[in-house]
């Protein structure tokens, strides 16, 4: 008998900082993950229109389009409606993460934080 293959959750990673998303990429290249980096949330919108993600982390401060932006885009395209997103940033004020909350995000993840956090947040938002 052939078991099928295990799960394999894709997580799409919105970031133009190498330094923070190079460590984000390699926990999330380990099973049952599989990660992809887009170096700007217009690129990152596209990449999940088609992709097929199951969760996103979206950093904030990036050049071009803001990451709020982002993800009210996200949140209002029935094909990325119901995809957990993360939104990410050194930023640590209230008020943004209120914001990013109240635009539907599934958490705020501050930059800094330990990695085996950010896999704890991931894998409650996914279920698994």
């Amino acid at each position: 008998m052939t078991l099928p293959p295990p799960p394999v959750f894709r997580v799409l990673l919105i970031d133009d900082d190498p330094a923070y998303t190079e460590p984000l990429e390699q926990l999330f290249s380990q099973p049952p993950f599989e990660a992809k980096v887009c170096w700007n949330a217009e690129v990152g919108l596209s990449e999940a229109q088609g992709g097929g993600y199951h969760i996103i982390i979206l950093d904030v401060m990036m050049p071009g389009l803001h990451g709020l932006t982002a993800l009210k885009d996200l949140k209002s395209n029935p094909r990325t409606s119901g995809m957990p997103v993360f939104l990410s940033s050194s930023i640590t004020d209230p008020k943004l993460q209120e914001q990013a909350l109240a635009a539907g995000a599934a958490g705020f993840i501050p930059k800094g934080l330990e990695l085996p956090k950010i896999m704890s947040r991931v894998r409650r938002a996914l279920r698994i």
